[in-house]
């Protein structure tokens, strides 16, 4: 981690690379390799990478453009390129054009783009080669494992740590649980982020109910499977918690399906 770096991150928390891992209640052996690593949460690793990013000092040919992006445009020239990306702004639809393009969007949107722009479509001279293509509609496998998780953060005051038997060590990872494939399926972990905030986070696949409050995670902790059952300074350390639980705030996610797409074998695939 570069000193630039390191300038960027008062409201941030780095720590050693140690993330406190149990499998299923075991303590994994400790590990020399823990370098300087950056415990944050969303919005603080998002921070530090617009600050980073759009420094026109050190990164003058950077340009930042607000919109959204609704679909791709082939080269006029090569129309086997992508030239440009359609976006909507607050003024109006504008392209912005590039040689290569990178699809950020979380849910690939660029598959659904790709077939307005004339690539994806089935080619059977394609077909007929030696390396078969398939048409954009086959290529994408998914799987649905019906994960969801609960966080909730609550404020840390400087003294309640001290008052609970929680080893503060310097690990910004109090504890986290991982599941035994064959017991249960959930994971539990026990986290410190910038800001003084504490984050206890249930995380399961194969559906079912997660955690809305601070009892119902202390209900919900030992159905986690812990072969030698989870530290004793827990369920005191979660009960003191109890003293900020007007602070809380959760957060609770449902994961659509996994996706994989085998762009390799897309026909009419575009470069760039």
């Amino acid at each position: 981690m570069s000193a630039y770096t390191y300038a960027l991150l008062p409201f941030l928390s780095v720590g050693l690379a140690d993330y406190a891992t149990h499998m299923w209640g075991n303590a994994q052996a400790p590990t020399k390799e823990n370098d300087p690593t950056v415990f944050t949460s969303r919005q603080g690793i998002e921070t530090l990478l617009r600050r980073l990013v759009l420094d026109k000092t050190s990164f003058p040919n950077i340009d930042y453009v607000v919109g959204t992006v609704t679909g791709l445009i082939a080269n006029s020239e090569d129309p086997t390129r992508i030239g440009s990306v359609a976006v909507k702004g607050a003024q109006g639809n504008f392209t912005v054009d590039g040689t290569f393009f990178t699809d950020c969007t979380g849910s690939a949107q660029a598959l659904k783009w790709l077939p307005a722009a004339g690539f994806g479509g089935a080619d059977k001279e394609a077909k007929k080669g030696k390396i078969a293509s398939l048409p954009l509609e086959e290529l994408k496998i998914s799987f649905d494992p019906k994960t969801r998780y609960a966080t909730m953060e609550f404020p840390l005051p400087p003294d309640l740590l001290k008052r609970t038997p929680v080893p503060d060590d310097g690990r910004m990872t109090i504890y986290s649980c991982l599941s035994h494939p064959t017991k249960n399926s959930e994971s539990l972990y026990v986290l410190k982020r910038d800001g003084n905030i504490v984050q206890l986070c249930i995380g399961r696949w194969g559906g079912g109910e997660t955690p809305s409050t601070l009892d119902e995670f202390m209900q919900h902790a030992p159905e986690v499977y812990a072969e030698n059952g989870h530290p004793d300074w827990l369920y005191p350390f979660l009960d003191a918690l109890h003293e900020v639980e007007d602070q809380m705030k959760l957060h609770k996610a449902i994961l659509p399906a996994r996706g994989f797409g085998i762009t390799w074998r897309l026909t009419c695939r575009p470069t760039g």
